[in-house]
C-alpha cells in the first residue's frame, strides 16, 4: 500500500491522533482515580461520622464552659441578697413595702481595693438590674411570698405581675 498523503498531513493526522489518545488516558486516569475514591468512600463516611460526633460533643462542651463562666462573670462580686417585708401583716402585696439589701464587692477608696459592701435599696423599683437579675437567678426562694403567690414557681412572671399591679394600680384576678 502506498501512502498518497503528504508528509505535512500525515503528521498532522499523527498529532491529532496522539492528543485524542492523550485526552482519553487522562480521563481514564481520572476514572480509576474516582473509582478508588469510591472504594473507600464508606468507610470514610463511618470515620467521618464518628469524627464528626466528637467535634459536636467537644463544641457542646465548650459553649457549656463558655455560658457557665459568662454567668459566673456576671454575678461575681455579688455575695448575699436578702428581702425583707416592711409590713409583714399588710395582706396586700400592692401596698406592702420590701427593703433589699444585696452585698456586693464595691471599690474602697480608703482601701484602694474592691471589698464587700451592703447596699440597701427601699423596694424592687430602686434594685438595679444585675441585683435583680441575682435574685431571680440565684435565690428565688428569698423572693417574697406575696410575689411569688401571683404567679407560683415562676419568679418572673411574678414581678411582672406585681409591676404591671404597681402600675395599673390594681391585680388582675382573685390575688391582691
Amino acid at each position: 500500500m502506498t501512502d498518497t498523503a503528504n508528509p505535512g498531513e500525515r503528521t498532522l493526522s499523527a498529532a491529532s491522533n496522539l492528543f485524542r489518545v492523550m485526552q482519553e488516558l487522562s480521563e481514564a486516569q481520572a476514572d480509576v482515580a474516582l473509582l478508588e475514591r469510591l472504594k473507600g468512600a464508606e468507610a470514610r463516611v463511618k470515620r467521618l461520622t464518628a469524627e464528626q460526633q466528637t467535634a459536636v460533643a467537644e463544641q457542646d462542651a465548650a459553649m457549656t464552659a463558655e455560658a457557665e463562666a459568662a454567668e459566673a462573670a456576671k454575678f461575681q462580686g455579688f455575695t448575699d441578697i436578702t428581702v425583707k417585708d416592711k409590713r409583714p401583716a399588710e395582706s396586700n402585696v400592692l401596698t406592702s413595702t420590701f427593703q433589699i439589701t444585696y452585698t456586693r464587692l464595691t471599690f474602697d477608696m480608703d482601701a484602694n481595693a474592691s471589698v464587700p459592701m451592703p447596699h440597701t435599696c427601699n423596694g424592687f423599683g430602686e434594685l438595679p438590674n444585675l441585683a435583680f437579675d441575682y435574685l431571680v437567678d440565684k435565690y428565688p426562694q428569698r423572693i417574697p411570698a406575696k410575689i411569688m403567690a401571683l404567679a407560683p414557681g415562676e419568679p418572673r412572671e411574678a414581678f411582672k405581675r406585681y409591676f404591671m399591679g404597681l402600675k395599673r394600680g390594681y391585680l388582675k384576678g382573685s390575688l391582691v
